[in-house]
């Protein structure tokens, strides 16, 4: 402990010592680096900015060269000799690799030495020049040979006749660029606006992708790769020079600088940690018997007491220390007795919990067992009058009302089927057999069982059905279209509007069922899939049904892994989402 002591006070006398001295150091460092490098990117981008000059005017220069000769050309008007006296003249100054006069249609009046192969017409460099501009073209490969060529157009009456082309090898660029040294390792390159360098000591870098992104500004310099470079654009950015030198060499100075000073902090810091570490030991060696106390309490032993006779400062923490144990073991024991406590009190409200729950499941069984057995007890006896129905038929006089006690069972004994449905779907004992069904084939055959009621309420019904075939139970599926279909022709008033149609998807099939009808508030999508949930007041409302439909629809969907929603129809009413994975 007194080790670790002893360590932590030689640390923070070393810091309080040494951290001032190492931020000075620190700061003039960064500081001379700042200088440095901005002297020397300064420098970096002066070089580059005197190559641009001196590229600008040498290019200049021989842009002036083909223009004068254009002129020359339109002095001979349509003279041949006169032109290829000119041209030769021209050729004789032996900057320029070939001179080639075109004609405005594109085809070669007179040349030096290639006949350039290929059509001039779609030369992009041909065009602007017979558009009357003076055109510098990209650097290129002509015959082995990188070259640049000068385009100047030939004025005649104020109308462009024909273009003069010089081409000229980059080797006088070259020779401007490799004159220029940059320290003892540092370099000049160019690179064009496609980012390919054109000009480098290094004639095997020529082509190759530049050092450097292409820069958007006309001037500035960066540090790429170890390299300081300065950059300048010329010809509005379709070439970039760069200055470019090792950083180290650049910065030179520096890097000897920061050696000096991290010799200079080493030889204090080792000075000053034998004098730290010798003072440190002095003061620590008094609290060896308080440290044997804290080890003994962290142990459990909240009876030991420190025993340090003095007067000073490390006698007022050894009685504070024995303070705290005392009340560390007073604060002990009240924990302990709150802990017991808390303890019963989880004990009991688990136990309550456990009582509630176990209530709540019997209640929830003898809900289910109710239901059950009262759509049984209700089943039977509709089945009897059902029967005794179609015995009574045949009376004249009473047909309607047969028909109406009819009509009247048989919705109850739908309402009992539904029950039962929901209850086995609940109960988790509905069984699917799945098969591969045609969905379009399903809702042609469901719809036939509404066409009566859609007709005498003359409601228009369309079908967008694509073949999509699914993976399911073929009653399940058949009781889903149903009541969708049920609820459309039900909600949707005399003369609506009711659209079906079945779409494939990548994974699924999507049936859509769209009504003109009543609508669903926003605050009733969600609540219309619960059971026996009406939106109209039960005594008031004007369609029948429990409220099961949905809330049956919805358990069949989510049973073949796939979901239902509802919509707003933007034409009024709704439109219900029924979405299935398809038969793989």
């Amino acid at each position: 402990m007194f080790k670790r002591i002893r360590t932590k006070m030689t640390g923070v006398f070393l810091a309080v010592t040494l951290i001032p001295t190492i931020i000075a150091a620190f700061l003039v460092i960064l500081q001379t680096e700042s200088a440095l490098t901005d002297d020397a990117c300064k420098l970096l981008c002066g070089v580059s900015e005197n190559v641009k000059d001196d590229l600008e005017r040498f290019v200049s220069e021989r842009m002036s060269d083909v223009h004068a000769l254009a002129r020359g050309v339109a002095l001979a008007g349509g003279n041949a000799s006169k032109i290829s006296e000119a041209i030769n003249s021209f050729y004789e100054s032996g900057i320029y690799d070939d001179v080639t006069v075109v004609n405005a249609d594109g085809n070669v009046v007179a040349s030096i030495k290639y006949k350039y192969v290929g059509e001039w017409a779609s030369n992009n460099w041909f065009v602007q020049a017979r558009e009357g501009q003076d055109v510098i073209s990209d650097v290129y490969f002509l015959f082995g040979e990188p070259v640049i060529s000068f385009f100047s157009p030939v004025v005649m009456d104020d109308k462009v006749v024909a273009v003069v082309t010089a081409q000229m090898s980059m080797k006088y660029i070259w020779d401007i660029v490799d004159a220029v040294k940059v320290g003892e390792s540092g370099f000049v390159y160019l690179i064009d606006k496609n980012g390919r360098i054109i000009s480098h000591p290094d004639k095997q870098m020529i082509f190759n992708r530049a050092y450097i992104e292409h820069p958007s500004d006309d001037h500035g310099f960066l540090t790429q790769d170890g390299l300081l470079c300065g950059y300048s654009a010329m010809f509005n950015g379709s070439w970039i020079v760069v200055a470019a030198q090792p950083e180290d060499e650049a910065l030179a100075i520096l890097f000897s600088l920061k050696r000096s000073i991290a010799a200079t902090l080493s030889i204090i810091s080792l000075f000053s940690a034998i004098g730290v570490f010798l003072l440190a030991r002095g003061i620590t060696k008094p609290i060896t018997e308080l440290t044997s106390g804290i080890e003994s309490v962290a142990a459990g032993d909240l009876s030991w007491k420190v025993d340090v006779r003095s007067e000073d400062e490390l006698g007022t923490l050894a009685a504070s220390f024995n303070k705290m144990t005392e009340e560390l073991m007073r604060a002990r024991a009240e924990i302990e007795r709150y802990a017991r406590a808390l303890e019963e009190k989880v004990e009991e409200r688990t136990r309550d919990l456990r009582r509630a729950y176990e209530e709540l499941k019997r209640l929830d069984e003898a809900k289910t067992r109710f239901i059950s057995i009262a759509a049984h007890e209700l089943r039977t006896p509709l089945t009897v009058i059902m029967g005794y129905m179609d015995v009574l038929k045949g009376a004249d006089g009473e047909a309607v009302m047969i028909k109406a006690m009819k009509n009247a069972a048989k919705r109850l004994a739908d309402a009992i089927d539904h029950i039962v449905l929901l209850t086995m779907l609940e109960l988790e004992e509905y069984e699917l057999t799945k098969e591969e069904l045609a969905l379009a084939d399903m809702v042609k055959e469901t719809y036939e069982r509404f066409r009566d009621l859609a007709e005498k309420k003359n409601q228009k019904i369309s079908f967008e059905l694509e073949d999509a075939k699914v993976k399911a139970d073929r009653e399940a599926m058949m009781r889903i279209i149903y009541n969708l279909l049920s609820n459309a022709v039900k909600f949707t008033p005399d003369g609506g509007l009711i659209k079906i149609s079945v779409k494939e998807c990548d994974d699924t099939v999507l049936l859509m069922v769209a009504d003109t009808g009543i609508g669903i508030p926003d605050d009733e999508k969600e609540r219309i899939f619960m059971p026996f949930h009406q939106m109209e007041y039960p005594l008031t409302r004007s369609h029948g049904g429990l409220g099961l439909g949905l809330p049956t629809v919805r358990r069949l969907v989510e049973l073949h892994g796939g979901k239902i929603w509802v919509e707003d129809n933007p034409k009024g009413g709704s439109i219900f989402f029924v979405e299935i994975p398809k038969s793989k």
